[in-house]
């Protein structure tokens, strides 16, 4: 029996196929590929089914789902008396598919080099202060000699207070490289390691801005891949900062709570509005002024935490803050 989906697909007519064997309806390579190595199990009874791109005649490729399964006339026999052979073109759904998986990993791309950026800025934040200690223990240098203060012990002791400034920066580097490695399989994550980590990343811009970190609670241990869990952290931690900053609040601070395998990150900024809460996982959405945010953090996150993760994220908001909350099975 040819069905009318079954004619379209080949592009003929009823009278044209019946009577053909299936090779020549489709062809060798598809016969001998596809066809062949299935019979004998169907013949014996058995159902076989393949899903794949599949060569056509009248079109270069075709993802097709293909179904075999032995027919019975006398459905109390076990005599085989033919094969049914279901095709379903896939082909639309299969490109579909691949195209949103080729935006969805350009989007993370995109993400992590917006993520790139705000490491180049903290890196800056981390630095300011060290290469401004070398850059005055250089100045003072005449002025020691002047005063004839510089013997063997005030070498040593300059040598050693510049060598200490330059491995904390040399560290920063270090810390940063790791912090983007990409992470072949998943580890035990010690949530509060983890979180204690990114705001060694982001102590000083912090701590230039007055914002205390509060964390408490109990930590607990995760299955996953490191440095993107570190990564959603960041993301989250970096958007109350900023949130903190602009709403100008009297004494800004992000409390982190552990509570029976959740972490809730808080701030006391102003909050979200409504309209715009709703929207905050999408791509490429963002309340920053352009050129200082991509709207690609929160829907990394998201993307990390579900995905990834196999956890929830959910956002509340209010004039008192925004709370992020992270739950893992």
């Amino acid at each position: 029996m040819l069905n009318d989906a079954f004619l379209a697909f080949h592009k003929s007519s009823r009278e044209a196929l019946i009577g053909k064997s299936s090779i020549e309806v489709h062809g060798k390579v598809v016969f001998e590929s596809l066809i062949k190595p299935h019979l004998d199990a169907v013949l014996e009874g058995q159902k076989r089914s393949f899903e794949g791109w599949v060569a056509h005649a009248h079109d270069a490729k075709r993802y097709l789902s293909i179904k075999f399964s032995p027919y019975r006339q006398n459905l109390t026999s076990s005599k085989i008396d033919g094969i049914i052979k279901t095709t379903r073109d896939m082909t639309e759904e299969k490109l579909l598919q691949e195209e949103n998986e080729r935006q969805e990993k350009l989007l993370v791309e995109q993400g992590k080099l917006a993520a790139m950026g705000e490491m180049i800025g903290a890196i800056a934040h981390q630095w300011r202060q060290p290469l401004s200690e070398l850059s005055l223990n250089i100045q003072n240098l005449k002025y020691f000699y002047k005063d004839q203060k510089i013997d063997e012990a005030f070498i040593a002791e300059y040598i050693g207070k510049n060598k200490e400034t330059i491995n904390f920066m040399s560290k920063t580097i270090d810390d940063f490289r790791n912090f983007f490695r990409i992470d072949k399989t998943k580890v035990s994550i010690e949530t509060t390691h983890a979180i204690e980590a990114v705001l060694a990343l982001l102590n000083k811009q912090l701590a230039y801005h007055n914002i205390q970190v509060n964390i408490v609670g109990e930590s607990f241990t995760l299955q996953g891949y490191e440095s993107e869990f570190k990564q959603a952290l960041m993301n989250i931690i970096n958007n109350a900062k900023d949130a903190l900053i602009a709403d100008e609040v009297d004494n800004p601070c992000i409390n982190i709570t552990l509570h029976e395998r959740s972490i809730t990150l808080q701030d006391n900024a102003k909050g979200i509005e409504p309209k715009v809460l709703s929207r905050i996982f999408e791509p490429y959405f963002s309340t920053k002024e352009e050129g200082k945010g991509m709207g690609m953090g929160l829907y990394i996150t998201k993307m990390i935490i579900e995905n990834n993760m196999h956890g929830t994220i959910t956002v509340r908001s209010d004039h008192q803050g925004t709370s992020f909350r992270l739950r893992f099975a």
